[in-house]
């Protein structure tokens, strides 16, 4: 195998890492005076502005003597949608629209406007599906194979930077393919990329805004200026939403991304949490101790896809090819191998699917009636199912049939029963969301069992005054506290972010607040 690139979209700066199999080779970065503009949330598809990156980036590759015209692309999750998520177990025939019927609730987007893929397994014991899945925009997709093809580079992949780190605890040696183990890095601006994998399996991803610490020195590194209590209470946070989310699991060790830390905050994180905190001790391999930084491990993580074997077989390269670019079938479309006639199951699947939509869409009194209906739902699926009206079937093929819509029913059930207690927690929205404010991302979970929730509610607003932006998104925060359902199972509702930033040549102001 000859040379290959790893390339890091990140924050305003591009970083490419050339590798010789695990040998670091040469690296170099690139800042982008108008990156914000171009790079990561805010791709353009003018062509003049894409060329000119393209001739920037190549003049880079040449200055610095790169040699590969082969490269995996690694992106941002401000450029990826990265979901981790369970499903009951499905026949091999219904995984897909399965997945991609449960995707839908989790991205602000049509999944026909994305480009996608995703990994899955059958989690034992348990008869649940885990799934990890990740997607693009079709616009942003599409700018970036027209920046390589300018480029004259030929695209192997296109991956998640932050979860393909991985590889580097991998060949740390500090991974356990029988345990949970959690990475997180903390980029300079104080962003935290938190990732989970469980016995192998990519799973969990969420970033978080955090903040200074009040006595922090103006010019120190970003692990030297976060504040402990912050990032302790958000790793808690996002071990608890891990736990919700994947049926009780937890984590056996976090190992912290960077190329240094104190001993002290790596003891007093294990302290807190009561669970072992690491850093990455690439200094077992000279190689990859000669990174620079945060993004050159990044840039050399996706360098080495196919290099260092990991469970990450995620490509949106792949996917395009795949899938064609075009919407998922839908989940409740009719097998094609019914040998009879559909009308007879018009009736079960239209009531099926109403109770599917009533989950998201309709106020709690009408969730727990559609509950009821259920019943009802199950018995009429019984007389369709009847051997009167399936008398060319053998008894097996009735069984088998029997079998499939009960864990469709089942599905539908466990949507409804996951949910219904969610609800009263969106009324408050339509009053609180006043004009000039939107909402951009909502990720809420909550244990059916003792509704303790945790929030995390990112949006922007623009009003043509910074001032006046943020009073008006600390009214937002302010109803929200005051409706009781809203809080409901929450101990805390805060401001973790306001930010500037630009849109369509706007000055607007964004914002995100968390609860737990």
């Amino acid at each position: 195998m000859g040379n290959r690139l790893g390339i890091y979209f990140g924050k305003g700066r591009v970083t490419v890492v050339e590798l010789r199999g695990k040998d670091v080779i040469r690296q170099a970065g690139l800042t982008l005076a108008t990156a914000s503009d171009r790079v990561t949330g805010g791709l353009t598809t003018q062509d003049g502005d894409q060329a000119s990156l393209a001739d920037e980036i190549k003049r880079l590759l040449k200055e610095n003597k790169f040699s590969s015209k082969e490269a995996v692309l690694g992106l941002t999750s401000k450029d990826l949608f990265i979901r981790g998520f369970q499903i009951p177990s499905l026949p091999k025939s219904e995984i897909s629209s399965g997945i991609s019927f449960e995707a839908r609730k989790y991205l602000p987007f049509k999944t026909e406007d994305l480009v996608f893929d995703y990994q899955h397994r059958l989690s034992k014991g348990i008869d649940k599906m885990d799934v990890f899945y990740v997607a693009a925009t079709k616009v942003s997709f599409d700018y970036y194979l027209g920046l390589f093809k300018l480029m004259g580079i030929q695209l192997k992949a296109i991956e998640s930077a932050g979860f393909a780190l991985v590889r580097m605890v991998s060949a740390a040696k500090q991974i356990d393919p029988k345990q949970s183990i959690a990475f997180m890095s903390i980029d300079d601006d104080l962003d935290m990329e938190f990732s989970i994998v469980s016995a192998g399996f990519p799973c969990f991803s969420r970033d978080v805004r955090l903040s200074r610490a009040q006595e922090a020195p103006s010019v120190v590194s970003a692990l030297e200026a976060v504040s402990q209590e912050r990032l302790t209470s958000e790793l808690r946070v996002s071990l608890g939403y891990f736990r919700r989310q994947f049926s009780g699991s937890s984590v056996d060790k976090i190992i912290l991304v960077a190329k240094n830390a104190s001993p002290e905050l790596l003891s007093e994180l294990s302290k807190s949490l009561g669970i072992e905190v690491q850093l990455l001790e690439l200094d077992k391999n000279s190689a990859l101790d000669s990174l620079t930084d945060l993004d050159g491990l990044k840039a050399c993580a996706v360098g080495l896809r196919d290099i260092i074997k990991v469970n990450l077989s995620v490509d949106l390269l792949k996917s395009r090819k795949e899938y064609s670019l075009s919407a998922p079938k839908d989940i409740s479309a009719p097998a094609p191998s019914l040998a009879f006639n559909f009308n007879m199951f018009k009736r079960p699947l239209l009531l099926a699917a109403a109770l599917a939509g009533a989950a998201y869409g309709v106020p709690l009194p009408e969730q727990l009636k559609a509950a009821k209906n259920l019943e009802r739902t199950k018995a009429e699926a019984d007389m369709v199912l009847a051997p009167a009206n399936l008398g060319s079937m053998d008894l097996e093929g009735l069984r088998q049939k029997r079998m499939e819509y009960k864990k469709k029913l089942l599905f539908v059930q466990e949507l409804i029963a996951s949910r219904a207690y969610l609800i009263t927690s969106f009324n408050i929205l339509p009053e609180a969301v006043k004009g000039g404010l939107w909402i951009e991302q909502f990720d809420l979970s909550a244990s059916a069992k003792d509704k303790v929730k945790s929030l995390s509610l990112k949006g922007a607003i623009y009003l043509g005054n910074k001032a006046l932006e943020e009073e008006a998104i600390a009214v937002f925060l302010k109803k929200l506290k005051e409706s009781p359902d809203f809080m409901l199972g929450l101990n805390r509702l805060e401001i973790a972010s306001v930010r500037s930033a630009q849109s369509k040549g706007h000055k607007i102001t964004t914002f995100e607040i968390t609860g737990n």
